[in-house]
């Protein structure tokens, strides 16, 4: 059981108190921070590497289809650009086109897909999976605003100042 310095015992919130203001403290603060860090900077790096990989292999196989017969590919969260007369679909600057299970596909739509790819390029992917994401764009409103809140937050922390910026409080 741990005490307080009055000797009184803590609560659950006070343990919890207790805790972030130890690891949140000024001592302990430039440490969290390179941790932070490092943690935020392999994520990058490892993303990074997933989609290196993944790219690798769209383009490999695009380049040489007889190379990777009876593969799939993996294309995440592609924008459908046109559907007559042919699907096609955008990732990055790169347009694929698409055959089967693409009939209900409209311009504008994000969608991921598993394909193959056949022997003769000029068909396109041959669809095996495909997944609609209906509230991507939501999400992108979403995480825009939120980052556009998070800035007047922050910069509402400061003032101007006889011509320099002040911490406000």
């Amino acid at each position: 059981m741990r005490l307080s310095a009055d000797g009184a015992a803590l609560g659950y919130g006070d343990r919890v108190t207790a805790l972030l203001s130890s690891l949140l403290g000024d001592r302990a603060r430039p440490i969290l921070a390179l941790v932070l860090l490092a943690w935020l900077g392999f994520m990058g790096w490892h993303y990074a590497q997933v989609t290196t990989t993944r790219s690798a292999q769209v383009a490999e196989c695009s380049a040489d289809p007889s190379a990777c017969d009876s593969e799939f590919v993996f294309l995440a969260l592609v924008e459908v650009e046109a559907v007559e007369p042919q699907v096609r679909v955008r990732k990055s600057t790169r347009l694929y086109t698409l055959t089967g299970l693409t009939e209900t596909l409209s311009p504008g739509e994000v969608i991921s897909v598993v394909a193959h790819i056949p022997e003769d390029p000029a068909q396109g992917y041959v669809v095996e999976t495909l997944e609609r994401h209906p509230l991507r764009k939501w999400k992108v409103r979403l995480s825009t605003l939120g980052l556009v809140v998070s800035l007047g937050v922050l910069l509402g922390g400061f003032r101007w100042e006889q011509g320099r910026v002040v911490e406000r409080g």
